[in-house]
């Protein structure tokens, strides 16, 4: 018989799946901002739904366990606590944007933690992206 989720009683929420959150020097090097910017820029959404996106990925994956780069449990902030002053989700407009050729991000933000909420939910959207 097989086990079902005791939060939500399915397992499509992410029972028994790790996630590894990538170091903070990692997340700010240009190949992995990058990586992540693309897993983003694909889904071609709009800015507030970027942002209702991540929440909602992450959300559906209730029972996933996050872990730091070190092993370590992984304690996730409150959204709001990570982007606690962007209502018109401007920070997410201005993440998205690319280059002139289009391949490339236009910015690059140095916000951490805000880089690993994103990092946490392109990881449970596309996994094959950072397999290697």
């Amino acid at each position: 018989m097989t086990r079902l989720c005791s939060n939500c009683c399915s397992l499509s929420c992410g029972f028994n799946k790790r996630v590894f959150v990538a170091s903070r020097k990692t997340l700010l090097t240009k190949k992995y901002y990058v990586l992540l910017w693309g897993v983003w820029y694909e889904l071609k959404l709009s800015r507030r739904k970027t942002a209702f996106k991540v929440v909602e990925v992450i959300c559906r994956n209730c029972c996933t366990q996050i872990f730091s780069a070190a092993g370590e449990i992984y304690d996730l902030p409150e959204f709001d606590d990570v982007f606690p002053d962007d209502i018109d989700f401007t920070w997410f407009g201005t993440y998205l944007q690319a280059d002139e050729t289009g391949m490339q991000p236009k910015i690059l933000s140095t916000k951490v933690e805000r880089l690993e909420y994103l990092d946490i939910a392109a990881k449970l959207i596309k996994p094959s992206a950072f397999e290697l």
